[in-house]
């Protein structure tokens, strides 16, 4: 659809989708940072305090990681 409307090919497109993946990935790791030094986590309007904290957040580093490992990945097409 994209293609459709916007004259562009993929490898734009796949760079734009990038810079997305790269802003995600920036949020999720500052977000895994605060909860790490405050010990309080809050996603989806959700306080959470202690143990479940520190999953939530080794979840989002993950995350942010993998969100990281993609824009290597794109940057390189």
């Amino acid at each position: 659809m994209t293609f459709i409307i916007f004259d562009m090919d993929a490898k734009t497109f796949a760079k734009a989708v990038t810079i997305l993946l790269f802003v995600v990935g920036s949020l999720l790791a500052v977000d895994e940072m605060l909860s790490h030094r405050t010990r309080i986590d809050r996603t989806w309007n959700v306080t959470r305090r202690g143990s479940l904290d520190i999953v939530m957040g080794l979840c989002k580093i993950v995350s942010a990681a993998s969100g990281f490992w993609l824009v290597v990945i794109g940057l390189g097409l």
